[in-house]
Formats: structure tokens, C-alpha cells, sequence
């Protein structure tokens, strides 16, 4: 209690204090104070700038393990990337391969429909030259057919005027 019986409440610790009071105090070399300057450094509250010294130092910290985070995660997103890169790469040779295909086997089926045109050709020849050859049959069957009846009935005149000329 104070004077007069009033209630004097602690002063909370500072929790930049609290931070430095397990460190021991960086040693500075002493140097030539006037008493002016020890009660001015008193008054800027040395042991504020300290914890707030102290609170800089903990989000330098912070950034680099942020940073760290960082390239961490880039170093990761460079080898998705490059394997990803390859992977299109891998599929860019396949597509080029089939597309060869593709054009391999237009070209044979094109080679195929000629080379079916030319059979088609030749069958249509091939009959026309079929039902020629039937035509020149079917005429010197007709010939045949022809000579034999002049044959029969000349061998019938001559049999008819052997019988005549004797009788």
C-alpha cells in the first residue's frame, strides 16, 4: 500500500523483458555518461527499445523461415512443372507418332483403292473380252451348226440321186 492507504498495483512485466531477462545483456563497452544523459536514456525506456529490438529480430526470423517456406514450395512447383513439361513433351512425341500412323495408313488405303480400281479395271476387260470371245464362239458355232447342215443336206441330195439315177 502507498501512502495514504491507497492500493498500489504491480506493474505488469514487460513481455519484451521477459523475452531478454533468460539472455544475458549484449556488453557494451561503458561509456562516458553525464548525469543529463543518464536521466535521458532512462526516459527513452532503453528496455522498450530492447524488447522491441527483440521483436524485430523474432519476425526477421519468422520472414525466413517464411522465405525458406517459399522457396521450398518453388522448388517443389519447378519439378511439377518440369515433370509435367516432360510429360507433354512425352505426349507431344506420341501424338507425332500416331499422326505419322494416321497419314501411313491414308496412304495405303489410298494404294488399296488404286490398286483396287486397277483390279476392277481389269474384271471389267477381262469381261468384255469374255463375252467377245462368247460372240466369236457363238459365230463359229453358228458356222459349224451351218456347215454341218449344208453337209447333211448335201450327203441327203447325193443319197437321193444315187437312188434316182439307178432305179
Amino acid at each position: 500500500r502507498g501512502e495514504g492507504g491507497e492500493a498500489v498495483e504491480a506493474a505488469a512485466p514487460d513481455p519484451a523483458e521477459e523475452a531478454t531477462a533468460g539472455q544475458p545483456a549484449p556488453e557494451m563497452p561503458p561509456a562516458p555518461e553525464t548525469p543529463r544523459e543518464e536521466a535521458a536514456g532512462a526516459g527513452l525506456g532503453i528496455s522498450e527499445l530492447m524488447g522491441r529490438r527483440a521483436g524485430l529480430e523474432e519476425a526477421v526470423d519468422h520472414v525466413g523461415v517464411m522465405i525458406k517456406g517459399l522457396k521450398d514450395k518453388r522448388t517443389v512447383l519447378e519439378k511439377e512443372i518440369e515433370e509435367e513439361s516432360v510429360e507433354v513433351k512425352n505426349l507431344r512425341e506420341k501424338l507425332v507418332k500416331i499422326q505419322e500412323y494416321i497419314e501411313e495408313e491414308r496412304r495405303g488405303l489410298d494404294a488399296l483403292k488404286k490398286r483396287r480400281a486397277a483390279v476392277e479395271a481389269a474384271a471389267v476387260e477381262a469381261a468384255e473380252r469374255m463375252a467377245a470371245l462368247r460372240a466369236m464362239i457363238s459365230e463359229l458355232d453358228g458356222i459349224v451348226n451351218a456347215e454341218s447342215a449344208r453337209t447333211r443336206a448335201f450327203r441327203e441330195s447325193g443319197r437321193a440321186m444315187d437312188g434316182a439315177g439307178t432305179g
